[in-house]
């Protein structure tokens, strides 16, 4: 079995946790059970999860505690609690590689010590964790923050973060979060239809000469983070796995691109 089991792009809508949820909340949740169920098939052993970095908005951060712990108290969730060992050596290849290509990572840890800030997890890694808890992941987590940089340097990034995945003798999967606020309401139907096709279908070099332009700026944050999946998964043989219908159901897109191998 492959060492990078692939990559997916998940839901952290705070409303998928509510008990009472909308029909079309629901649906969300459907998808994020089922995708969250055939990722625990690969039977992972460690999840890297990249989320929007709120922090330090100039940094890119990786949390070197050896424990990850979170809780969805502030939004009235007290039952809900989670918490993950930590993988150090994954951290410690993904740091490496990452440096060599320009891109540096800084501790969490120290940073949020330094700054009286606390270090539990968000709602962003905390509610796709949750989801893959329920569904039997009991693995090492590395959580990794950061901004939304240039598309081909997130893409240069998620290429070094497979380089570092390939270098452990672990199972690995990459997960990232986002909403698409505008981008699912545009005028052009073909273009949201055509970029909902390119992820179905794993076209990567479709996806990467996209005319840029037409990305609305309230999403440039999510789509930076598609082109980290497409860096994860770049130059591998993938089977795509689309589970909204393009990006039109409550701004989410939820998907995954299993590895072959």
């Amino acid at each position: 079995m492959a060492k990078l089991i692939g990559g997916a792009f998940l839901s952290c809508m705070i409303e998928l946790l509510h008990e009472t949820k909308e029909k079309q909340t629901q649906k969300i949740v459907d998808y994020m059970e089922k995708i969250s169920q055939m990722i625990c098939q690969y039977k992972p052993q460690t999840i890297v999860i990249v989320t929007k970095q709120n922090l330090f908005p100039s940094a890119i951060t990786i949390d070197v505690q050896p424990r990850i712990k979170g809780d969805m108290g502030k939004f009235g969730l007290t039952d809900m609690v989670l918490g993950f060992e930590t993988d150090s050596l994954l951290m410690r290849s993904i740091m490496n590689q990452s440096k060599r290509v320009g891109i540096e990572l800084e501790e969490l840890s120290q940073q949020a010590e330094d700054n009286h800030l606390s270090r539990d997890m968000d709602h962003q890694s905390f509610i796709p964790l949750y989801y893959l808890y329920k569904a039997g992941f009991k693995g090492q987590v590395v959580s990794i923050a950061c901004n939304q940089l240039p598309y081909e340097e997130m893409y240069t990034f998620g290429k070094s973060l497979q380089k570092a995945i390939d270098k452990v003798n672990k199972r690995v999967i990459v997960l990232t979060v986002g909403e698409f606020n505008k981008f699912g309401q545009a005028d052009d139907k073909k273009i949201i239809q055509d970029v909902g096709v390119a992820i179905e279908k794993a076209e990567i070099k479709t996806l990467l000469n996209m005319d840029k332009s037409v990305i609305p700026l309230e999403d440039e944050e999510a789509f930076s983070k598609l082109f980290l999946l497409l860096g994860v998964v770049g130059g591998k043989e993938v089977t795509p796995q689309m589970f909204t219908q393009g990006f039109i159901e409550e701004k989410q897109c939820i998907f995954l691109l299993h590895n072959k191998d």
